[in-house]
């Protein structure tokens, strides 16, 4: 591989972080279509999720544009869902979701594991070569 082709197109590590991120949007869109159709969610909510999971849907793109902000983001949100799963503060879900938020816990974690790996860093730190 190319020095050029190195700097300009994402390492593999960052490729699969966005693959997990899309993966982990769709599931959420999954989740909250069945929370609307089992009625769990109001007509209001469900649309108003869906405009913020569109927004979430920047968080790929951008990072694999090399946005540096839009990893640091994805981190820190990532791991702050983490926490409040964690901490007890899932009380809110319901089972569904608390369910699905402990099976895609290892998914957030390789996100993070893959963007904070060496030559994820070393591609959004190099941004001008």
């Amino acid at each position: 591989m190319s020095l050029e082709q190195s700097s300009s197109s994402p390492p593999r590590t960052v490729q699969r972080a966005v693959y997990a991120l899309w993966i982990s949007i769709g599931v959420t869109l999954l989740l909250w279509i069945s929370n609307y159709s089992a009625g769990v969610m109001n007509q209001q909510e469900f649309f108003s999720s869906l405009l913020i999971l569109a927004l979430f849907c920047l968080l790929p793109y951008q990072i694999s544009q090399r946005s540096n902000l839009a990893r640091q983001f994805c981190i820190a949100l990532t791991l702050f869902s983490l926490i409040v799963l964690v901490s007890g503060g899932h009380e809110h879900l319901t089972q569904l979701e608390y369910v699905v938020s402990l099976l895609m816990l290892p998914v957030d974690l390789y996100i993070i594991y893959q963007l904070l790996s060496r030559p994820s860093a070393q591609w959004f730190r190099n941004k001008d070569v």
